[in-house]
């Protein structure tokens, strides 16, 4: 999951207002020459970053102060901006409009302060889910966030979205556990909010504010983030059969005094209930040997493997 979706830039952070007199293919023409060529992708390029839609420009900045200046002139011309890390999720709405650019936070990726005896992570919009992954793991940790499609995604673009995965019932949603950001504002300021510690919330809790915001109130540029212990041994257990029999089971799991860390029901077919097959999947995490226990409990409780 990715791509900040919303609009920054263009008189303020929703892109809209003035520069009427200031045609689109002038406007982006003035954007295109921030950046030097090898960080811009125009025509059919920009399209296949894109997975096939029609984004017409792609900005790849490489700090946050060219993200400054992108957003100063966007604003300046009236120029929508699509705030976005690795474009993998921007199918999911939220461009509206012609005539403007994709600004993607994939090259400011480095980490800025990684703390494991804190649990706590400071990072680049852009850092890459699987190198984040692999940054946390050789000390036991994780993020816990399962929402469909965020190993493509990128660390800002899961803050920006904030959707919730079934493991948010555990671990709370990203929302929870993001502990500061910086952002630029529709109108190029720079905003730093919350910080890189748990217990640093005074005033208006501006970090869920944009945490979810999708790009609407700006372009997420770096992400703190709280970290969690990685459990010994994670299990999926799939229980199958008719519709019927799956929300049975989901009954079952949803009662039971057992530690179940996230389920989820996914339906296959159409029309009504007759027929339609259905499975319910069961995340069990913890030691090994707890694990097991839970597995074989379980299944004894649903009464089917």
């Amino acid at each position: 999951m990715d791509g900040e979706r919303g609009r920054a830039g263009g008189r303020g952070a929703g892109g809209s207002g003035g520069g009427g007199a200031v045609s689109a293919a002038t406007a982006s023409a003035g954007i295109v020459e921030l950046l030097p060529p090898d960080r811009v992708l125009t025509g059919e390029a920009a399209s296949e970053w894109a997975g096939g839609r029609d984004v017409g420009t792609v900005l790849f900045p490489a700090d946050t102060n060219e993200v400054q200046a992108l957003v100063r002139l966007a604003n300046e011309t009236g120029t929508p901006l699509l705030p976005a890390g690795n474009g993998s999720w921007l199918g999911a709405g939220g461009w509206t409009r012609d005539g403007g650019a994709v600004v993607s936070t994939s090259r400011l990726d480095s980490v800025v302060h990684y703390e494991p005896a804190d649990l706590t992570l400071t990072a680049g919009a852009g850092l890459g889910w699987r190198k984040l992954g692999a940054v946390v793991e050789p000390n036991g940790q994780w993020l816990p966030v399962d929402t469909p499609g965020v190993g493509a995604g990128t660390l800002g673009g899961v803050a920006a979205c904030g959707v919730p995965g079934p493991l948010s019932g555990r671990y709370g949603a990203i929302r929870d556990n993001v502990l500061g950001l910086e952002v630029v504002t529709g109108d190029g300021r720079l905003l730093r909010i919350g910080g890189r510690v748990v217990k640093n919330v005074a005033g208006y809790d501006l970090v869920r504010l944009f945490t979810g915001s999708r790009g609407s109130l700006g372009v997420i540029t770096r992400v703190s983030v709280r970290l969690f212990p990685r459990p010994g041994a994670d299990v999926t257990l799939v229980f199958g059969g008719g519709l019927d029999e799956a929300l049975e089971v989901a009954r079952v799991v949803r009662v039971t005094s057992l530690p179940v860390a996230a389920a989820e029901m996914v339906v296959r077919g159409t029309g009504d209930e007759t027929g339609r097959d259905a499975e319910l999947a069961v995340r069990v995490l913890g030691g090994r040997a707890e694990v097991d226990d839970v597995r074989a409990r379980l299944v004894a409780e649903v009464g089917t493997g």
